[in-house]
């Protein structure tokens, strides 16, 4: 890929974005504002086209799912027929109070 004046990738791919995101003109046009070299332009904006289309193909092939998180309880209490479960650990006055009335 040509570069025009030594100007890397990182300069070339900040221009192409700004052409992309800004208001609608010619890439001609564009250049012409900027006094950037036509040919060098546009064929950084076909390369960086191009890489663009083949990640969009790349990211369609994968499918997200989810799996969803098996539910067990880190605590579970149980006094007589009363079942009490904790996904943390609850504080010991807690359980205390549970014991208080759990038999009543």
């Amino acid at each position: 890929m040509s570069q025009q004046s030594g100007r890397g990738r990182a300069y070339w791919t900040a221009l192409v974005e700004e052409f992309w995101a800004g208001p609608e003109m010619t890439q001609r046009e564009f250049c012409r504002r900027r006094n950037l070299s036509y040919r060098s332009f546009g064929d950084w904006v076909r390369q960086l086209r191009a890489e663009r289309e083949q990640f969009d193909s790349l990211e369609r092939q994968f499918v997200e799912i989810e799996v969803p998180a098996a539910h067990a309880p880190l605590v579970r209490v149980q006094l007589g027929r009363v079942t009490v479960d904790f996904e943390t650990l609850p504080p010991p006055s807690w359980i205390a109070e549970l014991a208080r009335y759990g038999g009543s």
